[in-house]
């Protein structure tokens, strides 16, 4: 009787490494797969998710802080200036004798709208070196 165990040839081998190629590309294929989900879900998350865990509800992309922790440069417009969106409040300093009505009359608005912006009570009761913010005129 012969031997029925013969030596492996290059055929088998061959064969038995199929499946480890196999195997590589499916690997391949799941951490292509995992790289592109996180890709997709990452910048949602920490756009979304995080700053509403954390209790960080900012309304506009202006008032977030950037996550490299660098200042984020100001929209500019022709020539690299800065865009004027709001213009910054008017203010005046009350001078020594100055009444809010002859403020109110110098800008063009009235008592009472001088008074609502500032929160003032009495308006014949106001102390020079007291800033007012003046409201723009309707």
């Amino acid at each position: 009787m012969g031997d029925e165990s013969a030596p492996e040839t290059g055929q088998n081998s061959s064969q038995s490494d199929r499946p480890e190629y196999l195997k590589f590309a499916v690997f391949l294929a799941v951490l292509l797969a995992i790289v592109l989900v996180v890709a997709l879900v990452v910048p949602p998350f920490f756009s979304n998710i995080v700053p509403s865990v954390l209790g960080l509800d900012s309304t506009s992309p202006a008032e977030s802080v950037p996550a490299s922790g660098f200042e984020v440069a100001p929209e500019s417009g022709l020539g690299g200036l800065p865009l004027e969106t709001e213009a910054s409040p008017q203010t005046h300093t009350v001078q020594e004798g100055e009444s809010l009505q002859q403020i109110a009359v110098s800008y063009g608005i009235t008592l009472e709208a001088l008074a609502a912006a500032n929160n003032i009570i009495n308006p014949h009761q106001i102390s020079s070196g007291t800033v007012l913010v003046i409201p723009q005129a309707e």
